[in-house]
């Protein structure tokens, strides 16, 4: 009954809204109802008559039918667009058939042209909008196909929309601008897949020719009133403007290049020079289309989009550089009127302040107070806000404007006794407005005070800090959710120890909560995860040193134990350099990203004017806040690239450019004004501790930061007009033609494709524009949580990838290589070594994923890990230069950053898995787990932004065209929350962590693993004859360390997996290890007699053949050994130890003392030996050999003075002794001829 009755308005043919009945029992909307009575007091309907004084009252139970009514037929339209678009438009080559098509446009225009409507299954005469509404979402499906296809069926659709505007340009003009409009978002939409690291220059190159066949089609194909006659030429405009659009983003990145441009540091330099080649052919191509255009509509346009992204001021300063030579983009009738001058965006405050500015220049010029004091009185003003902008004011007129030319020192003396008037100011207030009298703020940082030469931009951004300091200084003390931000501005030595917002903090404790299992660390402090219950039910060996780990039945070892639990967030300002900060606007706990960025320009700004005002505890107070630590003299200077990098941020995150950007810090500076004042109860103000932290920012959100940006977008505007209206600046022909204040400002006849409209300046639809959109919102809360945490959960795709990456890696490495080699070798040469053409292929795919994911995780891997790389290591570029220890993964080194990059992202997709379940009412505990070392891209958060989210976004928003309102915007958010749901969130598991360790080769000399291999396989010495046979064959010391290398391999996989004792040792090499005997054995004896159970014989003899010749060679045989233990002895200590050593076993003792050296005396375990340099080694070297079950006579005559610290003494000693004739040896030690 509801679908059949409930009907649109029969007066203005809408979707009734408040529906009213007449006594004639026809419904319509109560407005409509209203003027129809009011016209002729008849139904419309039918005609029934009835009184002029007639009450009106909508019916409620009408009004819920028509709303269940609206609301089915919209999820029904969903449906049937999600229905068009995955089976109609299913084949990703081919486009539906032709009568198909002409069936859908039906839907779209109505069968005989009579109105245009959503795409809809309902029957054309219900639900038919009778003023146009044309929707894009065909459109989009057609444009996935041939250019052809598209402009053959746009000539019918645009034929059949043009009806409804016949006659009327401003609509046909409207009309084309949404087909260009279409076309242009498919084309950055596809251009958005090619832009990764090798499809960049395919991507210039597209650009290009894309712009080339714009051009020969706007040169050749002329305009005719109809639209439909021009599509073929809009298809060119939308190329253009396309083309334009992305040659302007690369001339922003030469006028403000990113402080390191990761995707161009990967390529070689042959690459590098062809993508550079690419983009000067680029912007030649955008210089020739511009250059043909006749009134200069098209260089309008490419500077609206530099201007636009990186602020005017940015312009103007590359124009005067010659390096740069853009001249030629402003149109010649702007460059003839174009000076430059610093908008006074004060005026955000309007007529108070407009009002006082004038009074202000009057005193600078008649040096006469008396229209100063008028303007200034309160009447029925806030004091507080006639203080502010009077301190305004006088920034802008007297330090600002005055600034480099002399201000009669009349004048100076009466704003100083305007300043001294009893109850003008607070002292406090008036010590600033003395200060900018005199152009004296900044002591400490000279870049506050104004001078002549200061360009444009260091001017604006010290207005804004000013206005924001201005601002602070009258609101704190009636506001005291202020107060944390007027502390750090004015008195940043009780704050030296809070917690500062927006900071990011260890979240490994809340990430356990999620994860089923625990950590714990070995003995030596490195760390391993248990699975399922989180109590050990195995033993393993430490994949780092190789100690005992884990345990049995549920008990741990005794000498491991679990991992921090505590806290380690820092206090004070971690996010170090400015220009090591990522430029995406990123959330921070409960903070949405927009948030983020404009509280971290307050805390930046204040921190700035703390250390600039020349206090010294005020700069050392905020030196001993700032992490890591910066030089006295740069801490000012760090702070203001803070705040220039806050900006950027900040005008990113509400989808404008800088210029606006900063029009919006002033707005929000005006409102901090207006906001209603809290009394902080129940918050602890000085952020001593976490909690207290994030219940700050969660109430500043709420009550300070939500009211400034709730309607940012039209304060902004405001702003604009304000600024534009501006008597003194607003006919700045520059700053009107960007912000398009005059519809032509170019002067030309605006005809055909040159016409205005068609060249307007609008945001492209992207996933950041659906972001800004939608802002916060409780409705869509999954949507919202999505888009919040995009940036880091788009990097979860690249996991799998990364995994299979460091396990491939560990299988090649692992006891292979050593640190020094790992560190000295690039990427690229090891893809360069690999033989097999399809294993390099593959390499290259896991690597890039490595570099796409560390790119987008870099900063947070930096604050966020749980073994936080070191600051030297954390910011390296993982190209295919850089060394192969950054993508090894290791518990130290560079190589924490590849264990902490994959630690990492399990943490992102367990957060937002965990967040998601709180969302729908759901538990965490009823998620799967998988392992990590299992885990595929279908059972992650995996989504390609390019290829994945913005389509989906795309086929979710349509264009609409309405009468009197120009060309909107529109996204179905229900639908696409739930196809994003489906696609990217549902059935997704929990991943638990596992661990992947590399071992270098120098760590398998260790004791665990010795004690494990004689464990699993019983040693045993080789003859005599045959030790001195191996050591003969290997003649060269490389040779030597070439077997040993080989040797410490095969122990470390021995030590953990066992074997046939009486299996020959080069047959273990061949068919388990791949490796090739004659290259890594060398020595035949060694080939034909060793077994699996002389491998412990074999690694000592070669040990000590690799210390003896380096050591007779003058090299240090003990670079791992910690110096504690390099004492020399002196010569009494040596005669000594030489008579000893005729009571022992020469040999013996040589290989069983370089032996203890290795294992228990290396600096790789420095905790394993701590205080051991003062004891007896003959008593350290025993207490080794009981844990082998090993004795070696004669040891109890090394005598009680030779301690520890002379270890590698006594073995070069010993050694030399061994190989020497005794007596010859003895003398030379100084020893009785006797």
């Amino acid at each position: 009954q509801g679908a059949a009755s409930v009907r649109t308005c029969p007066v203005c043919h809408r979707p009734m809204t408040d529906p009213t009945p007449l006594p004639c029992k026809d419904y319509m909307c109560l407005n409509c109802a209203q003027t129809e009575i009011n016209r002729s007091a008849q139904c419309p309907v039918c005609d029934r008559k009835t009184t002029f004084n007639i009450r009106l009252a909508p019916d409620p139970s009408f009004r819920m039918q028509v709303q269940n009514v609206s609301k089915f037929k919209e999820h029904c339209n969903a449906f049937f667009m999600e229905l068009v678009s995955s089976c109609c438009f299913a084949d990703p080559l081919h486009g539906p058939e032709e009568d198909l098509v002409e069936l859908l446009l039906q839907l779209v225009s109505g069968k005989n042209g009579q109105g245009t409507r959503c795409l809809s299954p309902f029957a054309s005469h219900d639900y038919i909008d009778r003023t146009p509404v044309i929707r894009s979402f065909l459109l989009q499906l057609l444009l996935r196909y041939s250019e052809q296809q598209v402009n053959a069926h746009m000539c019918q659709y645009l034929e059949q929309a043009q009806q409804f505007a016949e006659g009327e340009k401003v609509y046909n003009d409207e009309l084309c601008r949404l087909f260009v409009q279409c076309v242009e978002d498919y084309l950055h939409s596809h251009l958005a897949q090619l832009k990764d690291m090798k499809g960049k220059k395919k991507a210039l190159e597209m650009t290009r020719e894309t712009l080339e066949d714009a051009q020969d089609t706007m040169h050749e194909v002329r305009w005719v009133e109809r639209p439909s006659a021009n599509v073929h030429l809009l298809h060119a405009v939308a190329k253009a403007r396309f083309g334009l659009t992305c040659a302007a983003e690369f001339i922003c990145e030469t006028l403000q290049p990113q402080a390191s441009d990761d995707q161009t540091s990967e390529l070689s330099v042959q690459d590098q020079r062809s993508l550079r080649k690419a983009k000067e052919f680029l912007k030649t191509a955008a210089k020739q289309i511009c250059e043909r255009c006749p009134d200069g509509m098209l260089k309008l346009f490419l500077m609206k989009q530099i201007v636009r992204s990186i602020g005017l001021d940015a312009f103007r300063h590359g124009m005067e550089d010659p390096t740069y030579q853009l001249h030629w983009i402003v149109p010649t009738t702007l460059m003839e009127k174009g000076e430059e001058a610093v908008p006074d965006r004060f005026i955000v405050h309007e007529d108070p302040y407009r009002a006082i500015r004038e009074a202000m220049a009057g005193l600078v010029l008649s040096a006469e107070l008396s229209g100063l004091e008028k303007a200034a009185k309160y009447g029925q003003r806030n004091k507080r806000a006639v203080s502010a902008v009077t301190t305004l004011a006088v920034y802008r007129e007297v330090t600002m404007c005055n600034a480099g030319r002399h201000v009669k020192k009349a004048s100076l003396d009466k704003l100083d006794q305007f300043a001294a008037a009893k109850d003008r100011f607070r002292d406090d207030v008036r010590a600033l407005f003395t200060e900018f009298i005199h152009n004296r703020q900044g002591a400490r940082f000279p870049e506050m005070r104004v001078s002549p030469r200061q360009s444009g931009m260091v001017r604006s951004q010290s207005a804004l800090i000013i206005h924001y300091i201005t601002i602070l200084k009258h609101t704190a003390q009636h506001n005291r959710l202020l107060e944390f931000l007027a502390q750090l501005a004015f008195n940043p030595t009780s704050l030296t120890k809070a917690f500062f917002p927006t900071m990011p903090e260890d979240i490994l404790h809340d990430a356990q909560a999620v994860m089923r299992g625990a950590y714990f660390v070995c003995p030596n402090g490195h760390p391993y995860f248990v699975g399922e219950c989180g109590q050990p039910m195995q033993a393993y060996t430490c994949p780092d040193c190789g100690a005992h780990i884990g345990g049995g039945n549920h008990k741990l070892f005794d000498t491991n134990r679990r991992a921090r639990t505590t806290d380690t967030s820092q206090t004070g300002h971690i996010l170090g350099p400015a220009n090591q900060r990522s430029r995406n606007p990123l959330p921070e706990r409960s903070l949405p990203a927009s948030a983020t960025a404009l509280l971290r320009f307050f805390i930046d700004a204040s921190l700035l004017w703390a250390v600039s005002t020349g206090v010294a505890s005020h700069h050392q107070a905020v030196l001993s806040s700032t992490h890591p630590n910066v030089l006295p003299d740069t801490v000012a200077q760090f702070y203001y690239n803070h705040v220039q990098h806050d900006i950027q941020v900040f005008s990113s995150a509400i989808g404008k450019g800088v210029d606006l950007g900063l029009i919006a810090l002033h707005q929000i500076c005006k409102h901090l004004l207006e906001v209603k004042p809290h009394d902080g109860r129940g918050l602890d103000l000085t952020l001593a501790n976490r909690a207290s932290r994030a219940r700050w920012e969660e109430v500043f959100n709420r009550d300070i930061i939500q009211p400034c940006l709730q309607n940012i977008n039209a304060d902004v505007q405001k702003g604009l007009d304000l600024v534009n209206g501006d008597k003194r600046l607003g006919e700045d022909p520059l700053m009107r033609a960007v912000f398009e204040v005059d519809t032509n400002p170019l002067g030309g006849s605006g005809q055909g494709y040159l016409s205005p409209p068609l060249w307007r300046y609008r945001v492209l639809v992207s996933v950041e524009h659906l972001a800004h959109t939608l802002k916060t919102s409780t409705k869509f809360a999954v949507l919202s949580a999505f888009l919040k945490r995009e940036p880091h959960l788009r990097a979860i795709q690249y996991l799998p990838d990364i995994v299979k990456l460091q396990r491939l890696l560990v299988d090649r490495f692992s006891r292979r290589i050593d640190r020094v080699k790992a560190q000295q070798i690039s990427i690229e040469s090891f893809l360069n070594d690999l033989a097999d053409a399809t294993e390099q292929k593959m390499f290259e795919k896991f690597i890039g994923s490595y570099n796409s994911a560390w790119g987008l995780m870099r900063e947070a891997v930096a604050q966020r890990s749980r073994l936080r790389p070191a600051a030297n290591t954390i910011y390296k570029h993982v190209n295919r230069k850089g060394r192969l220890a950054f993508i090894l993964p290791t518990t130290e080194g560079y190589g924490r950053c590849a264990t902490s990059l994959v630690d990492l992202l399990v943490m992102v997709h367990n957060d937002f898995m965990a967040e998601y379940c709180g969302i729908v009412d759901e538990s965490v505990s009823n998620l799967s787990h998988v392992p990590l070392l299992n885990v595929t891209q279908a059972q992650l958060i995996s989504f390609d932004s390019a290829y994945h989210l913005l389509p989906l976004v795309l086929a979710h928003c349509s264009y609409t065209l309405e009468i009197g309102q120009g060309t909107l915007v529109q996204y179905n958010w229900e639908a696409l929350e739930k196809q994003l749901e489906q696609r990217f969130i549902i059935g997704r598991p929990l991943v638990d962590p596992e661990e992947i360790r590399l071992v270098y080769s120098e760590d398998v000399q260790n004791s665990s693993d010795l004690s494990s291999l004689r464990r699993r396989i019983p040693q045993e010495d080789l003859a005599s004859a045959a030790q001195r046979q191996i050591a003969n064959e290997l003649p060269s010391l490389p040779e030597v360390c070439q077997v040993l290398s080989a040797l410490e391999i095969t122990i470390g996989f021995l030590a953990s997996s066992g074997g046939d004792r009486e299996f020959r040792l080069a047959d273990y090499l061949l068919n388990v290890l791949k490796m090739k005997p004659q290259e890594h054995l060398i020595s035949t004896k060694l080939m034909q007699t060793s077994q699996l159970c002389h491998l412990l014989c074999v690694w000592r003899l070669i040990s000590v053949e690799r210390a003896r010749r380096l050591s007779s060679s003058g090299q240090d045989a003990f670079e791992q050994i910690d110096d504690a233990f390099k004492e020399e002895m002196p010569r009494e200590m040596n005669y000594s130890v030489v008579a000893a050593l005729k009571n022992l076993s020469r040999d013996v003792f040589v290989a069983e003392l370089l032996e203890f050296i290795s294992v228990k005396l290396s600096t790789r375990h420095p905790e394993g030996h701590q205080g051991w340099e003062n004891w007896a080694l003959k008593e350290a070297l025993e207490s080794y050999l009981d844990e082998k079950e090993v004795s070696l006579e004669g040891l109890d005559s090394l005598p009680d003075e030779v301690e520890c610290c002379h270890a590698t003494s006594v073995w070069t000693l010993a050694a030399q002794f061994s190989h020497s004739t005794h007596p010859a040896y003895f003398l030379e030690l100084g020893g009785p001829r006797d």
